[in-house]
């Protein structure tokens, strides 16, 4: 146990810094990190990746490439297999992304390698961060979304598909876990302490399907392509910054409000090799080591995250401010005043807020499926009184929608998938 005096003595409290790296004056190592510069616009699915130069797709250069400029490979729509089954996915930055096959029968595998601008500096620690979705018809979702950081690249002309690249995973989320989402973009970030021969990026998944854990969530389709689409993603807006261990931080800790009797995530997702923050409450009680933790105070309360890069020591505290419960009248106004449309749905299901109120304070959602588990996640903005979730990867069957909102509550509302 440390005490809380103890613990105020390594407070080290800065500046809140912007999410956004482009505000730094640290250049990206990831040179056209976005795939936004090309040297000729896709026009087929299949092996087009070096067209965003100076990616390549190791060991067979067979990693997709999608641009706005494409009458096939489009952003932000892209029609799909056999323009059977269509997506619609925006860029995360820009107009342009890439798509890997990250799962596959015998352990086949695609990557996307990125010379970096200049050699990594020995003992200099590096933020690193992607961002990465899924195909919306893909079969799994997975973990081992990762990237390693490697003297020499792999070549691109081996002319044999598929080979798995089996080198350390320097950067997943905390914990490597099992990323869910078809609709989002998900970041991966974390940070590396460079040894000063690190060259190359490499994205992907580098372990093989024996260690590789999966979530069934769509079941077979019928048709030669399909059926063999096992877990393909895309990615897109890579990073790779030098970071002042003393200075300010590409990340910050928030304060947050929840409605008592409710739960919140504090901290965030980062990972890294050596990287392991350990959360304490005011007390000086040690409660867990992990990027970010769940917690469920009864009143306001603060906790400590203390973490170290390149050896300097840092801590923040992060407050959970408890408002009171919402009453049983105005949960009923509430519950009321959100609406699903249609219900049942297809692919699309629009959430309906009649309250300006609702508008402004909900801002995730959680969706479970009638065994209780989750199946996404994710924030939300209303657009003229409405938002609207895409459904086409849900089976048929009964689904609870859990609207979460800033001071109002939670609202549940079930809803219903019937093709």
């Amino acid at each position: 146990m440390i005490k809380g005096k103890k613990i105020l003595i390594f407070y080290l409290y800065f500046v809140i810094f912007s999410f956004n790296l482009k505000g730094q004056t640290f250049q990206n190592l990831a040179q056209n990190g976005s795939f936004e510069t090309y040297t000729q616009c896709p026009y087929s699915p299949g092996g087009q990746i070096f067209f965003a130069s100076p990616w390549t797709g190791p060991t067979f250069n067979s990693t997709d490439y999608y641009n706005s400029c494409s009458l096939s490979m489009n952003v932000p729509y892209y029609a799909g297999v056999n323009n059977s089954y269509p997506t619609y996915l925006l860029a995360k930055d820009g107009s342009a992304y890439a798509g890997i096959y990250a799962y596959f029968i015998n352990d086949g595998r695609e990557y996307a390698q990125l010379e970096l601008a200049s050699t990594m500096i020995a003992g200099v620690c590096y933020y690193v961060e992607f961002f990465a979705t899924y195909f919306q018809r893909t079969k799994y979702y997975i973990n081992n979304i990762a990237a390693s950081l490697l003297s020499t690249g792999y070549p691109s002309t081996l002319n044999v598909p598929g080979i798995l690249v089996n080198v350390p995973m320097h950067i997943t989320n905390y914990g490597n876990p099992i990323i869910r989402d078809t609709v989002n973009w998900k970041k991966i970030s974390g940070i590396y302490e460079a040894t000063g021969i690190e060259k190359f990026i490499i994205l992907g998944n580098f372990r093989d399907n024996s260690n590789t854990d999966t979530v069934r969530v769509y079941p077979l389709v019928s048709g030669p392509s399909l059926s063999q689409i096992n877990s393909y993603i895309f990615l897109d807006a890579i990073s790779v910054f030098s970071i002042n261990p003393s200075g300010n931080l590409p990340w910050s800790y928030r304060d947050t409000t929840i409605i008592k009797g409710d739960s919140v995530y504090i901290g965030n997702k980062m990972g890294g090799l050596n990287f392991h923050p350990k959360w304490y409450d005011m007390n000086g009680n040690y409660l867990a080591t992990n990027a970010g933790i769940t917690v469920r105070p009864i009143n306001t309360s603060s906790y400590v995250i203390q973490y170290t890069i390149c050896g300097v020591q840092r801590a923040d505290t992060i407050e959970v401010k408890v408002l009171p419960d919402v009453g049983f009248s105005e949960y009923k106004l509430l519950n009321e005043k959100i609406q699903l449309f249609p219900n049942p749905a297809q692919n699309l299901l629009s959430i309906i807020a009649d309250d300006e109120r609702l508008i402004k304070d909900f801002n995730s959602i959680i969706i479970y499926n009638n065994l209780g588990q989750i199946i996404r996640e994710e924030e939300i903005e209303f657009k003229n009184k409405e938002v609207y979730i895409k459904t086409d990867n849900l089976l048929n069957g009964v689904y609870v929608l859990q609207l979460k909102s800033i001071h109002l509550g939670v609202v549940i509302k079930r809803f219903v998938i019937s093709r």
